[in-house]
């Protein structure tokens, strides 16, 4: 019986079946951990997974309001990787808005939290966070808008409490007919997340009367008067409400023409970097404009952002910066259609940096996304006419696949002197990807750099151009600095390394639009960073820009003679890194 029994255990596969078992159940549950989409770790969101509705088909614990003007239908639909997700369908609209609401969730001041839900859109919308304070009041900010997708995308809120917050809730506003569909929401505490800070204010607001509280002896709203012009009929007029007053602009029978309140101008200078933030509810969206008088008697009216409707107060936030030559301002909210606009305390606040105002010089920089193969045949053939440089950021682990770049592709784009850039290390979509994945997928990527390309400083773009607060914060500890999806021209005012602003280029994007961002770029002395993923003849998609429509706008880059360097180039002239 003995011998038997060590005769068995002396059996090779005795002792390795058990420990295949061993090692198959721990790896399995190793595995299970990292293949989930992100997730909360403690999801303090209630209602998050939408996998039953209740009372009024809605998820437990969402409510919806809405104007009269809209009307919508909740539905149960297929969900992200399986199960079911909340899809808001808005069949019949001609004004105002709907605000679909989580859950309040409670927070403490000072620590990090991240807000993520799976998404798909027929039209763009709104995610707005609601504060809840200890005093019992609340204000309503307007956070992001996404855009319309037809596959599954994420949206992400990251903040921290004040000392004043106690509670926070999760709005999302839409605004015409389509639909919106949610899954996987949550809400956690989460240190690996980018929070980013506002500029500090350089001096108190530049703007008297912001809260319409004095009056002249007419009993008309000191440094502000009405505006009115074009074909429609105006009623602009002073609401006094709960010992509080603010500005109401109501537009019916509209055809043409703007109108505004409008406040007195201001002085500025070149390079003056301000905050503008205002208190608004309205029927229909409004332009955020910034009229600027420029020295031999022209102007500058540039568009800062467009505010969709809302029925509740909220608060919105935009950033201007003074053109050059430029010495003085204004910046209204203007409506050129029918509907009516309450506003109410008005800020500007300086947030001008010190010392030098603008970067050296205009820069203008090329980068190709993904890596495609058109990049090397096509797109760098084009640029070497006019010798252009550019960036092209790849996967590694799509390098030597069909229609991606070829090492040997690489090592001439290299040589000819173009710079090369990381994405993650496999091609896949880094929002949806949970903290133990994201971490992986740029770590990879940094280490094959480094060990292949012998580089130091490496410069990043989340695949696709998809990114949010988990892909910035992991991005400081592998990259020197990275793409985001928030367009616009790089300034010395708001610079900021790991999310350089970008213009994407597809195949909608007009002559009139580059040459726009060009001159942009130009009279603020900024870095325009234009990205490109396939220069493809004959394709369907969007993203892709034909060989004769790019060799066009190289042709309206050389003619316009800003100069062009690749990105780790311009980093370092205006950065120093």
């Amino acid at each position: 019986m003995g011998k038997r029994l060590r005769a068995t255990l002396r059996n090779p596969l005795v002792i390795i079946v058990p420990l295949v078992a061993i090692f198959w159940f721990g790896w399995s549950t190793y595995m299970r951990t990292i293949n989930q989409p992100d997730h909360a770790e403690h999801n303090l969101l209630r209602g998050g997974e939408f996998e039953t509705l209740g009372k009024g088909g809605l998820p437990d614990g969402w409510t919806v309001a809405n104007t009269s003007g809209v009307n919508y239908l909740p539905l149960k639909v297929p969900g992200y990787g399986g199960g079911s997700a909340f899809e808001t369908v808005i069949d019949k609209y001609t004004s105002g808005n709907l605000d679909l609401k989580s859950p309040v969730v409670s927070v403490k001041p000072g620590i990090s939290y991240f807000y993520k839900s799976y998404h798909k859109a027929t039209r763009p919308f709104w995610v707005l966070i609601r504060e809840y304070h200890k005093d019992g009041s609340s204000v309503l900010k307007s956070e992001h808008e996404y855009g319309s997708t037809d596959q599954w995308a994420t949206n992400s809120i990251a903040f921290r409490p004040d000392a004043q917050t106690v509670q926070v809730q999760i709005v999302y506003r839409l605004a015409a007919k389509g639909s919106l569909t949610l899954d996987r929401a949550f809400v956690d505490r989460r240190n690996g997340v980018y929070v980013p800070e506002d500029p500090a204010p350089t001096s108190q607001g530049l703007l008297s009367n912001g809260a319409i509280a004095e009056f002249d002896d007419d009993d008309e709203p000191v440094d502000w008067r009405p505006y009115h012009e074009g074909n429609n009929t105006a009623d602009l007029s002073v609401v006094r409400e709960d010992g509080s007053s603010y500005l109401r602009a109501k537009v019916s029978k509209y055809k043409a023409g703007e109108i505004k309140w409008e406040h007195a101008p201001m002085q500025t200078s070149g390079g003056q970097y301000v905050a503008f933030s205002v208190d608004y509810r309205g029927s229909t969206s409004a332009k955020i404009i910034g009229e600027y008088a420029l020295e031999g008697g022209k102007r500058s009216f540039i568009t800062l952002d467009t505010i969709p409707p809302s029925a509740d107060w909220t608060h919105f936030k935009v950033f201007s910066e003074s053109p050059e030559n430029s010495h003085e301002m204004t910046i209204n909210i203007v409506l050129t259609s029918e509907g009516t606009l309450d506003t109410d305390n008005y800020q500007i606040v300086d947030t001008t940096k010190p010392g030098e105002r603008h970067f050296d010089r205009p820069l203008l920089s090329l980068a190709f996304q993904d890596g495609w193969e058109s990049g090397y045949t096509t797109a760098s053939r084009i640029m070497g006419y006019v010798d252009f440089k550019a960036t092209f950021y790849v996967n590694p682990s799509a390098i030597d696949q069909p229609a991606f770049l070829a090492t040997h592709q690489i090592k001439e784009l290299i040589a000819a002197g173009n710079q090369l850039g990381a994405e993650s290390n496999e091609y896949v979509d880094l929002t949806t990807l949970n903290s133990h994945q994201l971490q992986r997928q740029l770590q990879l990527s940094r280490d094959f750099f480094v060990k292949k390309y012998n580089q130091g400083n490496i410069d990043f773009a989340p695949t696709s151009g998809h990114d949010d607060p988990a892909i910035q914060a992991f991005s400081h500890s592998y990259f020197r600095s990275s793409l985001s999806g928030d367009e616009g021209v790089n300034t010395k005012q708001n610079f900021d390394p790991y999310m350089l602003k970008t213009l994407y280029i597809d195949k909608n994007t007009t002559a009139k639009r580059l040459q726009t961002a060009i001159d942009e770029a130009k009279q603020k002395h900024g870095w325009l960073i234009l990205v490109y993923h396939r220069i493809e003849d004959n394709t369907d998609s969007r993203a892709d820009v034909s060989s004769k429509a790019f060799t066009q706008q190289i042709q309206q880059i050389k003619d316009s003679k800003i100069t062009v360097r690749p990105v780790g180039d311009a980093l370092e002239e205006v950065w120093g890194q």
